[in-house]
Protein backbone atom coordinates (compact mmCIF):
# COMPACT_ATOMS: atom_id res chain seq x y z
CA UNK A 1 0.00 0.00 0.00
CA UNK A 2 1.37 3.46 -0.89
CA UNK A 3 0.55 7.02 -1.87
CA UNK A 4 3.10 7.63 -4.66
CA UNK A 5 2.01 9.57 -7.73
CA UNK A 6 4.57 7.63 -9.76
CA UNK A 7 2.89 4.34 -8.88
CA UNK A 8 -0.67 5.36 -9.76
CA UNK A 9 -0.39 8.29 -12.17
CA UNK A 10 -4.04 9.31 -11.98
CA UNK A 11 -5.37 11.62 -14.67
CA UNK A 12 -4.99 15.28 -13.72
CA UNK A 13 -8.30 17.13 -13.93
CA UNK A 14 -7.14 20.47 -12.49
CA UNK A 15 -3.51 21.58 -12.50
CA UNK A 16 -2.97 24.01 -9.66
CA UNK A 17 -0.11 25.96 -8.14
CA UNK A 18 0.82 23.73 -5.21
CA UNK A 19 -1.45 20.79 -5.91
CA UNK A 20 -3.29 18.98 -8.68
CA UNK A 21 -6.75 17.46 -8.52
CA UNK A 22 -6.85 13.98 -10.04
CA UNK A 23 -9.58 11.49 -10.94
CA UNK A 24 -9.42 8.37 -8.72
CA UNK A 25 -10.05 4.90 -10.12
CA UNK A 26 -10.85 1.52 -8.62
CA UNK A 27 -7.20 0.46 -8.66
CA UNK A 28 -6.29 3.49 -6.54
CA UNK A 29 -9.13 2.71 -4.14
CA UNK A 30 -7.95 -0.88 -3.78
CA UNK A 31 -4.15 -0.64 -3.76
CA UNK A 32 -3.27 2.79 -2.38
CA UNK A 33 -3.22 3.72 1.30
CA UNK A 34 -6.41 5.78 0.85
CA UNK A 35 -8.40 3.40 3.05
CA UNK A 36 -5.93 3.86 5.90
CA UNK A 37 -6.72 7.57 6.13
CA UNK A 38 -10.12 6.70 7.58
CA UNK A 39 -8.38 4.65 10.30
CA UNK A 40 -6.22 7.58 11.40
CA UNK A 41 -7.76 9.44 14.37
CA UNK A 42 -5.94 12.64 13.39
CA UNK A 43 -7.50 12.58 9.91
CA UNK A 44 -10.99 11.70 11.13
CA UNK A 45 -11.02 13.92 14.25
CA UNK A 46 -13.71 16.22 12.86
CA UNK A 47 -15.42 13.73 10.55
CA UNK A 48 -18.57 11.85 11.45
CA UNK A 49 -17.31 9.08 9.13
CA UNK A 50 -14.24 7.17 10.25
CA UNK A 51 -12.94 5.58 13.39
CA UNK A 52 -13.99 2.03 12.53
CA UNK A 53 -11.70 -0.44 10.85
CA UNK A 54 -11.68 0.58 7.17
CA UNK A 55 -10.30 -1.97 4.66
CA UNK A 56 -9.33 -1.75 0.97
CA UNK A 57 -12.57 -3.58 0.16
CA UNK A 58 -14.51 -0.97 2.12
CA UNK A 59 -12.75 1.78 0.18
CA UNK A 60 -13.55 0.16 -3.16
CA UNK A 61 -17.20 -0.06 -2.13
CA UNK A 62 -17.15 3.61 -1.09
CA UNK A 63 -15.49 4.59 -4.37
CA UNK A 64 -18.00 2.68 -6.51
CA UNK A 65 -20.89 4.33 -4.68
CA UNK A 66 -19.26 7.76 -4.63
CA UNK A 67 -18.62 8.00 -8.38
CA UNK A 68 -22.36 7.63 -8.98
CA UNK A 69 -23.37 10.59 -6.80
CA UNK A 70 -20.28 12.75 -6.20
CA UNK A 71 -17.68 14.70 -8.09
CA UNK A 72 -14.74 13.09 -6.30
CA UNK A 73 -11.12 14.13 -6.87
CA UNK A 74 -7.83 13.21 -5.20
CA UNK A 75 -5.40 15.95 -4.12
CA UNK A 76 -1.80 15.42 -5.24
CA UNK A 77 1.30 17.44 -4.31
CA UNK A 78 2.95 15.89 -7.41
CA UNK A 79 4.94 13.44 -5.31
CA UNK A 80 2.14 11.69 -3.48
CA UNK A 81 -1.59 11.80 -2.90
CA UNK A 82 -2.38 13.81 0.20
CA UNK A 83 -6.16 14.23 0.34
CA UNK A 84 -9.55 14.15 -1.34
CA UNK A 85 -12.09 16.78 -2.37
CA UNK A 86 -15.69 16.26 -3.38
CA UNK A 87 -18.94 17.88 -4.36
CA UNK A 88 -21.92 15.87 -3.13
CA UNK A 89 -25.59 16.09 -2.13
CA UNK A 90 -26.48 17.71 -5.45
CA UNK A 91 -29.85 19.42 -5.51
CA UNK A 92 -30.47 20.09 -9.18
CA UNK A 93 -33.66 22.07 -8.61
CA UNK A 94 -31.87 24.49 -6.28
CA UNK A 95 -28.60 24.20 -8.25
CA UNK A 96 -26.48 23.62 -5.16
CA UNK A 97 -24.18 21.00 -3.66
CA UNK A 98 -22.00 20.35 -0.60
CA UNK A 99 -18.24 20.78 -0.65
CA UNK A 100 -15.87 18.73 1.48
CA UNK A 101 -12.08 18.56 1.54
CA UNK A 102 -9.82 16.29 3.58
CA UNK A 103 -6.04 16.73 3.63
CA UNK A 104 -3.94 14.20 5.52
CA UNK A 105 -1.99 16.30 8.06
CA UNK A 106 0.86 13.80 8.23
CA UNK A 107 1.39 13.87 4.47
CA UNK A 108 0.92 17.59 3.89
CA UNK A 109 2.80 18.62 7.03
CA UNK A 110 2.88 22.41 7.48
CA UNK A 111 1.30 23.04 4.08
CA UNK A 112 -1.94 21.21 4.82
CA UNK A 113 -4.20 24.22 5.29
CA UNK A 114 -2.85 25.93 2.15
CA UNK A 115 -3.28 22.72 0.15
CA UNK A 116 -6.85 22.45 1.41
CA UNK A 117 -7.63 26.09 0.67
CA UNK A 118 -6.31 25.83 -2.88
CA UNK A 119 -8.26 22.61 -3.41
CA UNK A 120 -11.43 24.36 -2.21
CA UNK A 121 -10.79 27.23 -4.63
CA UNK A 122 -10.50 24.87 -7.61
CA UNK A 123 -13.53 22.87 -6.50
CA UNK A 124 -15.79 25.92 -6.28
CA UNK A 125 -14.54 27.01 -9.69
CA UNK A 126 -15.65 23.65 -11.04
CA UNK A 127 -18.95 23.88 -9.19
CA UNK A 128 -19.86 27.16 -10.86
CA UNK A 129 -18.10 26.85 -14.21
CA UNK A 130 -18.52 23.13 -14.99
CA UNK A 131 -21.53 22.06 -12.94
CA UNK A 132 -23.43 25.32 -13.41
CA UNK A 133 -24.36 25.58 -9.73
CA UNK A 134 -25.64 28.69 -7.98
CA UNK A 135 -24.57 27.82 -4.43
CA UNK A 136 -21.95 25.68 -2.68
CA UNK A 137 -22.53 24.73 0.96
CA UNK A 138 -20.09 23.51 3.59
CA UNK A 139 -20.30 22.35 7.20
CA UNK A 140 -17.69 22.17 9.95
CA UNK A 141 -17.23 20.98 13.50
CA UNK A 142 -17.06 24.07 15.72
CA UNK A 143 -13.44 23.17 16.43
CA UNK A 144 -12.66 24.14 12.84
CA UNK A 145 -13.79 27.75 13.23
CA UNK A 146 -10.40 29.10 12.11
CA UNK A 147 -10.41 26.88 9.03
CA UNK A 148 -13.95 27.97 8.18
CA UNK A 149 -12.76 31.58 8.47
CA UNK A 150 -9.98 30.94 5.95
CA UNK A 151 -12.57 29.68 3.48
CA UNK A 152 -14.23 33.09 3.76
CA UNK A 153 -11.32 34.31 1.63
CA UNK A 154 -12.98 32.38 -1.22
CA UNK A 155 -16.33 34.07 -0.59
CA UNK A 156 -17.97 31.69 1.91
CA UNK A 157 -20.24 33.31 4.49
CA UNK A 158 -21.39 31.89 7.79
CA UNK A 159 -25.08 30.94 7.71
CA UNK A 160 -25.54 29.65 11.22
CA UNK A 161 -24.53 27.50 14.16
CA UNK A 162 -26.34 24.17 14.47
CA UNK A 163 -26.58 23.22 18.12
CA UNK A 164 -25.30 19.67 18.64
CA UNK A 165 -25.03 19.40 14.86
CA UNK A 166 -22.03 17.06 15.09
CA UNK A 167 -22.35 13.60 16.58
CA UNK A 168 -19.73 10.88 16.60
CA UNK A 169 -19.68 8.11 19.17
CA UNK A 170 -20.11 9.76 22.54
CA UNK A 171 -19.11 13.21 21.27
CA UNK A 172 -21.70 15.90 20.60
CA UNK A 173 -20.65 19.35 19.40
CA UNK A 174 -22.00 22.36 17.61
CA UNK A 175 -21.55 22.61 13.85
CA UNK A 176 -21.00 25.65 11.66
CA UNK A 177 -22.77 26.00 8.31
CA UNK A 178 -21.51 28.29 5.58
CA UNK A 179 -22.14 28.79 1.90
CA UNK A 180 -20.80 30.50 -1.19
CA UNK A 181 -23.23 31.94 -3.73
CA UNK A 182 -22.32 32.56 -7.34
CA UNK A 183 -22.54 36.36 -7.05
CA UNK A 184 -19.99 36.47 -4.21
CA UNK A 185 -17.70 34.08 -6.10
CA UNK A 186 -17.83 36.35 -9.14
CA UNK A 187 -17.09 39.43 -7.02
CA UNK A 188 -14.06 37.73 -5.42
CA UNK A 189 -12.71 36.71 -8.83
CA UNK A 190 -13.16 40.21 -10.22
CA UNK A 191 -10.81 41.53 -7.53
CA UNK A 192 -8.17 38.90 -8.36
CA UNK A 193 -7.86 39.07 -12.14
CA UNK A 194 -10.62 36.52 -12.80
CA UNK A 195 -9.07 33.94 -10.48
CA UNK A 196 -10.33 32.49 -7.21
CA UNK A 197 -6.87 31.24 -6.26
CA UNK A 198 -4.34 33.91 -7.25
CA UNK A 199 -1.26 32.47 -5.57
CA UNK A 200 0.25 31.28 -2.32
CA UNK A 201 1.87 34.64 -1.50
CA UNK A 202 -1.30 36.77 -1.67
CA UNK A 203 -3.30 34.08 0.13
CA UNK A 204 -0.76 33.92 2.95
CA UNK A 205 -0.98 37.69 3.27
CA UNK A 206 -4.79 37.60 3.41
CA UNK A 207 -4.71 34.86 6.06
CA UNK A 208 -2.32 36.98 8.12
CA UNK A 209 -4.73 39.95 7.92
CA UNK A 210 -7.90 38.05 8.84
CA UNK A 211 -9.76 39.36 11.92
CA UNK A 212 -8.47 37.73 15.09
CA UNK A 213 -11.96 36.64 16.10
CA UNK A 214 -13.89 34.64 13.46
CA UNK A 215 -17.46 35.76 12.87
CA UNK A 216 -18.64 32.35 14.15
CA UNK A 217 -17.18 33.16 17.59
CA UNK A 218 -18.89 36.54 17.58
CA UNK A 219 -22.19 34.94 16.62
CA UNK A 220 -21.77 32.25 19.30
CA UNK A 221 -21.23 34.99 21.93
CA UNK A 222 -24.38 36.75 20.73
CA UNK A 223 -26.41 33.54 20.85
CA UNK A 224 -25.17 32.73 24.36
CA UNK A 225 -25.93 36.20 25.68
CA UNK A 226 -28.88 37.63 23.80
CA UNK A 227 -30.27 34.29 22.68
CA UNK A 228 -30.35 32.76 26.14
CA UNK A 229 -32.11 35.79 27.57
CA UNK A 230 -34.60 35.89 24.71
CA UNK A 231 -35.50 32.19 24.92
CA UNK A 232 -35.68 32.24 28.72
CA UNK A 233 -38.43 34.83 28.29
CA UNK A 234 -40.18 32.94 25.47
CA UNK A 235 -40.04 29.54 27.17
CA UNK A 236 -41.50 30.98 30.37
CA UNK A 237 -44.62 32.29 28.62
Amino acid sequence: MNDSVADFGLSVIVEGEQIDLCAPDESFARYSDWHEWMNDPEVTRYLERGGDRNTPEDQVSFFNDAVKTRRLLVISDRERYVGVASLSAFHLGRQEADLSVIVHPGKARLRGSLFALEACAHMVDRAFEVEGLKKVKSGHHVGLAKWAQRKELLGFRLEGICRQGFRKGSETADALTSSLIREDWEAIRMQRGNRTWDGVAPMRDRIRRLPKSPFSERLADFVRNEGDRYYAEVFSL
